[in-house]
């Protein structure tokens, strides 16, 4: 049940009855992509907060103390 039933159910050409089976799964319809990318983006914001929290101020964009500063400040 990879790219081929997205693509199919993209196309309009996916079984009514196989595409309701399919809503069972959690977040089908999302690509591999879009999935990884909210998962990284979840990951920093719990870091953000972890950071806020023990130097009880944001992290620096411009001239970072290191690459996690870095990463957190963009």
């Amino acid at each position: 049940m990879g790219p081929p039933q997205r693509a199919a159910d993209a196309r309009g050409e996916l079984a009514q009855d196989r595409l309701a089976e399919l809503d069972r799964v959690d977040s089908w319809r999302r690509s591999f992509q879009a999935t990884r990318d909210e998962e990284r983006w979840q990951r920093r914001l719990l870091q953000l907060v972890s950071f806020r929290s023990s130097n009880n101020s944001l992290p620096k964009w411009k001239n970072p103390a290191d690459e996690t500063q870095r990463l957190l400040g963009t």
